[in-house]
């Protein structure tokens, strides 16, 4: 598969994305209901899913998105950071970390919101104190662009995969499309209902207490004048301290469906717009051999997260794989191919490593900073636990 990828990269390449696809039922069996995100509806507090009408083997089909493009890409980032971590491939990223009172806080280019441009590193800087927007490496970052990428695949090639845009420090910002799309829908939705509440044996009687609006655990039963006195006190019920009872109500009930289905797009028409060009000197070999190392990449992360025969999503979607298949596409239509095991394709990386370094397209080591006074300050306020206040 190495060879048609490197084929498939090259300008003038016949293929143009490997496809993947993937159906998936729940663990509960064929029919049963699932729980696809919310999002937020007109008014303030709603919560509704997405749904709508999509193409489906040639026929108009209501569907349920089941998890975004967004959603799945970081779960490949979130996959590949585990290998990372344990040793099962080697791969460059930035990573800010820090003891923040006697709390770990790290963040990577793998997991940060806006991959290696995010604010999290702009507000970071070297172990010598050095802001990371100033460094070399950040500044070759910042002068990167999808011609000139060789800086970017030395150090968070992840972002050449995945897209970027810099919206951090305006100017012509760097973007970068995402060469790899994958998403989740369930067809032909049926809206099932839930009610949701809290049972209390004791169920404590609802009377008024008083208690400090961010420390809940902190109240009192004894009538007083602190609700009027400030410093967070209020007067309500006992459900405001999380005892008694509380009422079912009615919220968002998921769905019966009848088919999960899940599609990924590797594109390589994509990776064909990149260039790794050396001190301004292009060499369409070197090209080609960055861009293999892209395309592995992208179906290795893939296989990590999506491989195994069960799927966890999230409370009330936990899913089973009933068939999966992987086809070449390109002019003429789709070519069907054996969907590698992710044994394979850490082989067919490695071998595409091996490949682009013997032209001179390297990883570099991993870039550790540490976050600046003014983010660890921020960092302290928000791991700080609210200070006790007297009864």
């Amino acid at each position: 598969m190495l060879e048609s990828f490197l084929r498939g990269v090259s300008i003038g390449g016949e293929v143009g994305a490997l496809r993947l696809k993937a159906a998936y039922e729940p663990t509960a069996g064929s029919g049963a209901k699932v729980f696809p995100p919310t999002y937020p509806g007109e008014k303030k507090g709603q919560h509704r899913y997405l749904t709508e009408r999509r193409y489906i083997d040639g026929a108009a089909v209501e569907t349920v998105l089941i998890d975004s493009v967004q959603s799945q890409a970081n779960r490949v980032e979130e996959a590949l950071v585990e290998a990372i971590d344990g040793r099962v491939i080697s791969l460059p990223f930035l990573e800010t970390a820090a003891d923040i009172d006697g709390l770990p806080f790290r963040v990577t280019s793998l997991d940060a919101p806006h991959r290696s441009p995010d604010a999290y590193f702009r507000d970071s800087q070297t172990s010598d104190g050095v802001a990371f927007d100033e460094s070399p490496v950040g500044k070759a970052l910042r002068s990167a662009d999808g011609r000139n990428a060789r800086e970017i695949y030395r150090h968070s090639p992840t972002d050449l995969i995945f897209g970027v845009w810099d919206s951090q420090r305006g100017g012509r910002g760097l973007r970068l499309p995402r060469a790899y799309t994958s998403e989740m829908v369930g067809l032909s939705p049926q809206a099932g209902g839930r009610f949701a509440g809290r049972y209390d044996s004791y169920n404590l009687t609802k009377t008024d207490v008083q208690y400090v609006e961010k420390e809940p655990s902190t109240w009192s039963v004894q009538p007083s004048e602190k609700s009027k006195s400030g410093g967070g006190w209020k007067s309500g019920v006992t459900s405001k301290i999380n005892h008694g009872m509380v009422p079912p109500q009615a919220g968002p009930g998921g769905f019966a469906v009848s088919a999960i289905q899940r599609t990924a797009v590797l594109s390589l028409k994509v990776l064909r717009a990149l260039r790794f060009p050396d001190q301004g000197e292009v060499d369409p070999e070197v090209d080609v051999a960055g861009r293999g190392v892209l395309a592995a990449l992208m179906l290795l992360g893939d296989r990590l997260a999506f491989a195994d025969s069960t799927l966890f999503l999230r409370s009330g979607c936990d899913l089973v794989v009933v068939s999966e298949q992987a086809e070449w596409v390109g002019r003429g239509g789709a070519v069907d191919v054996p969907v590698p095991s992710v044994d394979e394709v850490i082989e067919m990386f490695r071998r595409a490593l091996d490949h682009a370094t013997s032209k001179g397209l390297v990883f570099a080591d991993v870039v550790r900073l540490v976050p600046k006074s003014n983010l660890r300050s921020l960092l302290a306020l928000t791991f700080a636990s609210p200070p006790p206040i007297e009864d």
